[in-house]
């Protein structure tokens, strides 16, 4: 299984103010990826190990009650719009991140305040 050595040290689930500091909304899905991670490995306990980004979040037992928890998480700290069946249905955890990031109006917001500020 490949190992993304990006997800060495996952963020903790409850994130929203290391989310809040990305300024790329590259670097915006690569901390929202390792906060799911981080989830993930708390609600299965599994080893950081197991975890490929590039797999769906059902290969990790993801089930319809899991991925209730996960969209009430997410709409409270990324203030993400995702529904259920985003989550269910999403061909990887890289792929849900950029879908989160995409409708996130906290992370697309702050970004393009960076963003602005950056080109003064």
């Amino acid at each position: 299984m490949s190992h993304d050595k990006r997800f060495a040290r996952p963020l903790r689930p409850r994130s929203r103010k290391h989310l809040s500091k990305a300024s790329t909304l590259t670097e915006a899905m690569v901390l929202l990826v390792q906060a799911i991670v981080a989830k993930i490995l708390e609600i299965f306990n599994i080893p950081l190990s197991d975890i490929d980004a590039e797999l769906p979040m059902s290969h990790y037992g993801v089930d319809p009650v899991v991925a209730v928890e996960l969209h009430n998480w997410l709409s409270s700290d990324a203030k993400a719009k995702v529904t259920v069946f985003d989550i269910l249905q999403s061909a990887s955890l890289n792929e849900f991140g950029a879908l989160v990031v995409s409708r996130s109006e906290d992370l697309t917001s702050g970004i393009c305040q960076h963003g602005a500020g950056n080109a003064h």
